[in-house]
């Protein structure tokens, strides 16, 4: 069906005065009807594609990155734990003491970094548990779920760790 020309005179005379009445009142309607082609229309909602609106809105800044490194004290090299009910891990036996120190990216960090030492004596067991490093994540785990084997070397790291080093 083939559009009059006396359908597309009052379309045109429709959307010229929908313009008109959207540009001079002070009520805001919801959307405008644009014709693309005689056939087919299309919404748009009112400043849409033509907002002239001025708008001073300053973005706040982003805060500055921090970078957060965490040193973890190692007391044994990386071995197997198994726990009581037979599975594996492979993970080393750290203290429950820990050295962290934040920077904010982009600053330029120190010539030489502070010595890092060993807390005297460090925590190998707190409230029946221990802590491993696996995969580089602390994880902690009751004592009582470990092998007999795995409580005894922590009980004889836990001595050696809390003996005063030799001069």
């Amino acid at each position: 069906m083939k559009p009059t020309k006396t359908c597309r005179a009052t379309l045109l005379l429709f959307t010229v005065l929908m313009t008109a009445l959207i540009g001079t009142t002070a009520t805001t309607a919801n959307a405008q009807v644009v014709p693309t082609t005689p056939k087919s229309f299309q919404k748009r909602g009112v400043g849409d594609a033509f907002n002239t609106a001025n708008v001073n809105v300053i973005p706040a800044p982003t805060p500055p990155t921090i970078i957060r490194t965490v040193t973890y004290y190692s007391l044994s090299d990386s071995r197997q734990w198994t726990s009581a009910d037979g599975k594996a891990l492979v993970g080393k036996l750290i203290a429950f003491e820990e050295h962290v120190v934040e920077t904010v990216k982009g600053t330029p960090e120190p010539p030489t970094p502070a010595p890092v030492t060993l807390p005297s004596p460090p925590t190998v067991i707190r409230d029946g548990k221990v802590r491993l490093l696996v995969n580089n994540q602390p994880y902690e785990l009751p004592l009582t779920r470990l092998t007999k084997e795995d409580q005894e070397f922590i009980n004889v790291a836990k001595i050696g760790a809390s003996k005063p080093a030799a001069p």
